[in-house]
C-alpha cells in the first residue's frame, strides 16, 4: 500500500558533502548581509528570514554528518587494511615457523645417518662445498635425498658422475658440526680398513 508520506527527503543526505557546505556558506553569508542592511530579506517575503535560517541550519547539521561520516568510513577501512596487514602478518609468521619446525625435523636426520652417507657429507665439507658428484644411482645418496637433506640438480649428466647437492639449511647445520662428520667418517675408514686387514680381503670400501 502506497504510504502517504514522501520519503525524498531521504536522498538529500546522499548529496556530496561540498553541496552541503556550500548551501550552509551562502546561507550564512546571506544573513550576514542581511544583518549588514545590504538586502533585505523581509521586503521579499515575511518569512523569507526564517526560511534562509533554517536552511543554514538543516544545510550545517548535514554538513557536519557528512564530515563525521567521511572520516568515520577512513577509520573503517583504515582498520581493515590494518587488519588484513596483522592477518597477513600472522599467516607468514605461522609459515616461518612451520617451515623452522620442519627443518630442525629434517636436521634431527643427521644423527641416524650410515657410514656410507656420512662419507658425503665428510667429503663435501673436505672439499668446502654442498654440492657434489657421484653416480647416479647410488644407494647412500638415495637415501640422502629420501630423508630431504641432500636433492639432484636434474639435467643431462653422465650416470657415473651426476651432481647431488645438499640443501642450504641442512648445510649450515653440518657446517656447525664439521669436526664431527670429518672424524666420524675417518673412524668409519680405520674401521673398515682393520676389519679388511683381518679378513685378508677388501669389501666395499668407502672411498
Amino acid at each position: 500500500m502506497a504510504s502517504g508520506f514522501d520519503f525524498g527527503w531521504v536522498n538529500a543526505l546522499k548529496l556530496p558533502a561540498k553541496v552541503f557546505a556550500g548551501t550552509f556558506l551562502a546561507s550564512i553569508f546571506t544573513l550576514i548581509l542581511n544583518s549588514q542592511k545590504y538586502i533585505d530579506l523581509d521586503s521579499l517575503h515575511l518569512s523569507a528570514k526564517l526560511v534562509v535560517v533554517l536552511l543554514a541550519v538543516f544545510s550545517g547539521f548535514l554538513w557536519l554528518a557528512a564530515i563525521f561520516d567521511f572520516f568515520k568510513e577512513r577509520t573503517i577501512n583504515k582498520e581493515k587494511v590494518n587488519g588484513l596487514a596483522v592477518r597477513r602478518k600472522l599467516r607468514q609468521t605461522e609459515k616461518a615457523t612451520a617451515q623452522r619446525e620442519m627443518e630442525q625435523k629434517l636436521i634431527g636426520r643427521l644423527n641416524h645417518l650410515s657410514a656410507e652417507e656420512i662419507h658425503y657429507v665428510a667429503k663435501c665439507l673436505k672439499e668446502g662445498s654442498p654440492s657434489f658428484y657421484t653416480w647416479a644411482d647410488s644407494p647412500a645418496v638415495g637415501q640422502l635425498c629420501a630423508k630431504n637433506l641432500a636433492y639432484s640438480t636434474g639435467g643431462l649428466h653422465h650416470g657415473d658422475h651426476y651432481p647431488f647437492s645438499f640443501y642450504d639449511f641442512v648445510w649450515d647445520a653440518i657446517l656447525e658440526r664439521q669436526d664431527e662428520f670429518v672424524e666420524i667418517d675417518n673412524d668409519n675408514k680405520q674401521k673398515q680398513a682393520e676389519q679388511e686387514e683381518l679378513e685378508g680381503w677388501p669389501r666395499g670400501r668407502i672411498r
